[in-house]
């Protein structure tokens, strides 16, 4: 109830390279809608499932590792972060 389905963010390269989603701080608003107080996420790319992804609120990222990033188009240039089950979410990189 009230809660987003959905958040795009920004892809830097820094996340790429180290393999995170992030955000800044202008964002912390809505990943909270999205993620509520969860410590923790199960992730979904292209049939490949990342569980128990921990979320580093301090730092204000959640590590997917560099290889599935690296692996993302080059022109990719956002992270969509869907939430297709209650700790499950789908991310899809885009322009």
């Amino acid at each position: 109830m009230g809660e987003k389905k959905s958040i795009l963010l920004p892809f830097t390269n820094t996340a790429r390279k180290y393999g995170y989603i992030t955000w800044r701080e202008e964002f912390d608003n809505c990943v909270r809608k999205l993620l509520g107080k969860r410590r923790s996420i199960c992730l979904i790319h292209k049939g490949t499932v990342l569980k128990d992804r921990n979320i580093d609120w301090k730092k204000r990222r959640i590590g997917i590792t560099y290889t599935l990033t690296r692996s993302a188009a080059l022109r990719a240039s956002k992270i969509k972060l869907i939430r297709i089950k209650n700790n499950t979410f789908r991310i899809v990189f885009s322009q």
